[in-house]
């Protein structure tokens, strides 16, 4: 709870603002009930919506008088691309708009923060860790830790050892403070780099996580074994006003590795398609599997709005190859 709050107030909540949580699918997931809770204990105002239905959040929203929003990068997207194109979203009056518990490309941040009219910044966390343990400032330049309540590691992800300040590596957290649960030495899956303080913002002494790039576990490899995740194509394809969605299906005919992109979109076309693979072609793992005849030219399949049914743990590769390691 001290760990939410800390990090509500450091994002610059302050008592008359209110939170809008927006976890779609969970009626009852348990960060949303930690986090009212330190609002309450802050004085804030709260509000939590777990439904997929955009007109429903936005009701909620604004009953509420919500100033700030906090939830899943790709569902607050999704509010953005299918509301914004009827309803002024700066007219809220939203001042910040807070991503967590998936990658934050800097494609979605640039789209939301010109509909919005405001900043977006970026958290890590973990329940079992208190859910908010390093959050982005207004410099937006890497997530300041918490170290007075939780050991940040970087490792090698096969050897377990330490990585110097700036290499990726996995992410280890090691709890100072718990009660019950004590985890040491908690192995994340995520793919983060550290770097060292000071920061522009003034902070001088505690650490910075470099933005998260996605976890071991939604990894796969194309080509001669390049390893691509989900934020690679997040960062290409969401400069398309018009995606909303997608879902990677790796397939593999020929002997070469099939990249099928299945796109919910309203305005489907030609040309659209085009751009979606010529955006897919440029990321360098998929162009050098293409120029070593290892990968075939990116397909495109689109899908009509509310078709593709969203999930906040919905996979965004799904690697469909047997016996690929």
């Amino acid at each position: 709870m001290d760990i939410i709050a800390s990090a509500l107030s450091n994002i610059g909540m302050r008592k008359g603002d209110s939170l809008h949580i927006m976890f779609p699918t969970v009626s009852a997931w348990d960060p949303s009930l930690m986090m009212s809770a330190a609002c309450k204990v802050l004085g804030y105002g709260s509000s939590t919506c777990s439904d997929t239905d955009i007109a429903m959040q936005m009701k909620v929203m604004r009953e509420a008088g919500s100033t700030h929003i906090i939830g899943l990068p790709s569902f607050i997207y999704r509010v953005t691309a299918l509301m914004g194109k009827e309803t002024d979203l700066k007219t809220l009056g939203i001042k910040k708009i807070i991503s967590t518990s998936e990658p934050l490309s800097e494609s979605v941040r640039k789209t939301l923060e010109e509909a919005w009219g405001c900043k977006v910044l970026d958290v890590w966390g973990m329940t079992e860790m208190g859910l908010a343990c390093a959050v982005e400032c207004d410099e937006q330049d890497g997530l300041h830790t918490d170290e007075a309540n939780i050991l940040f590691e970087v490792i090698d992800p096969e050897t377990g050892k330490h990585v110097p300040a700036g290499q990726e590596g996995e992410l280890v957290v090691s709890g100072l403070n718990s009660q019950g649960t004590v985890l040491l030495r908690y192995r994340t899956n995520d793919l983060v780099s550290m770097q060292d303080p000071p920061c522009d913002c003034g902070m001088s002494f505690n650490k910075k996580l470099n933005k998260p790039h996605g976890r071991i576990d939604m990894q796969s490899k194309v080509g001669m074994g390049y390893k691509v995740y989900p934020l690679l194509f997040d960062e290409v394809l969401f400069k398309e006003n018009d995606v909303v969605e997608y879902q990677l299906k790796i397939t593999k005919e020929n002997y070469r590795d099939v990249l099928t992109f299945e796109v919910e979109t309203p305005a489907p076309s030609h040309e659209l398609e085009e751009r979606i693979i010529s955006l897919v072609s440029s990321v360098r793992e998929v162009s050098d599997g293409i120029a070593e005849d290892l990968i075939e030219r990116p397909r495109v399949r689109f899908v009509d709005v509310g078709l593709m049914e969203y999930s906040a743990k919905a996979k965004k590769i799904v690697d469909l190859r047997e016996n690929y390691d």
